[in-house]
């Protein structure tokens, strides 16, 4: 058996491992690949006539408390009765959220949710997106679990969001890139970072609160023309709440290659439910900054991990490149279009 035969078979035992301190001795169940899980390794399971996403999570990017803050998270949203569904947790046969391997490996089985990605194309589809965004940011700006609010790992924090990719590695990383980097990516990239240093806690008194940080067209799911489900709250923490209007709004541009006709529809739909004050939205172009470092330092710490990450840090790398030219050129009218949209009511 080589090296690579041997992992896959340590990854199914682990996979049965999870699914045995779920699913009662005897009872019949069927394993179904999934072509998902950069972070965390997935499979479906049928068993009982139902679908369940079982998860093997990244031990780099999740721990104990960050699994409780999502199950909790995601019951409290459940509870709400949004328009949209969350993927709950199943409960171990012993009660548990989660479940511990004896190597360490945590792991835990949620509620599959049919449908697939809605698509991002017109306006409307733009402020049906919107309406969900802003319905779950304002969610969970009311959510009530405070206790465990220090669990997830904000983005503000970029140094501690992968223990493989803090500054001085980050730093290796791109002087000797594992893959080969147009020069001029690699400048734009060390420019960057420097204007974020050098601004270091611009976000500080900003207002915060639970952001999932990752509410992308990808992660959601439609049905019958409408959206119906939310996925993926694995990298949900307390962080700067007006955030997730700078990743939406990102989103937005990137798929509709800068269209300003979209991005107001996003924001007539997000406005129903989410309002920011004039501060947050003068922030938006740092905040866009922040959040394509923090999502290339996840992808640096991965690397060294040992995970292909190539193919996803050169789009993010290319996509934060656009867009930082795109607001250079449109970034007044953005404001002033978000200003109109969204502005008028503070943040709690």
């Amino acid at each position: 058996m080589d090296q690579t035969e041997h992992r896959m078979d340590q990854t199914e035992h682990r996979i049965a491992s999870v699914i045995a301190a779920y699913v009662p001795p005897g009872v019949a169940y069927e394993v179904v690949p999934v072509p998902l899980g950069l972070t965390n390794t997935t499979r479906l399971v049928h068993v009982d006539d139902e679908t369940w996403v079982v998860r093997l999570y990244n031990p780099h990017t999740k721990e104990a408390a960050g699994i409780e803050l999502e199950a909790k998270l995601c019951a409290e949203l459940a509870a709400r009765q949004l328009s949209v569904e969350v993927p709950t947790f199943r409960l171990t046969r012993s009660g548990g959220t989660f479940v511990e391997l004896a190597d360490g490996t945590l792991g835990a089985m949620v509620r599959y949710l049919p449908g697939s990605p809605p698509e991002l194309s017109q306006p409307e589809q733009a402020q049906a997106y919107g309406l969900v965004a802003g319905e779950l940011a304002e969610a969970l700006r009311q959510c009530s679990l405070l206790e465990l609010a220090d669990a997830g790992r904000p983005f503000t924090a970029l140094d501690a969001l992968h223990p493989l990719a803090d500054a001085q590695t980050a730093a290796v990383f791109m002087e000797r890139p594992p893959f080969a980097l147009p020069e001029r990516q690699r400048v734009f990239y060390e420019t960057q970072l420097a204007v974020e240093v050098a601004e270091t806690g611009w976000w500080r008194g900003l207002p915060r609160q639970l952001v999932h940080h990752d509410i992308l067209i990808f992660n959601l799911l439609g049905q019958e023309g409408r959206i119906t489900g939310a996925l993926d709250f694995d990298f949900a923490s307390m962080d700067v709440g007006m955030l997730e209007l700078a990743i939406c709004l990102n989103h937005v541009l990137q798929q509709s290659d800068g269209s300003l006709e979209l991005t107001d529809a996003f924001l007539l739909g997000y406005g129903r439910h989410r309002r920011h004050t004039e501060e947050e939205l003068g922030c938006l172009a740092r905040a866009t900054r922040l959040y394509h470092l923090a999502v290339l330092r996840l992808y640096i710490g991965e690397h060294y991990a040992g995970k292909p990450v190539e193919p996803q840090f050169r789009y993010i790398l290319g996509q934060f490149e656009t867009r930082m030219q795109g607001l250079a050129t449109y970034g007044e009218a953005l404001e002033r279009l978000c200003r109109d949209r969204l502005g008028g009511h503070a943040s709690a």
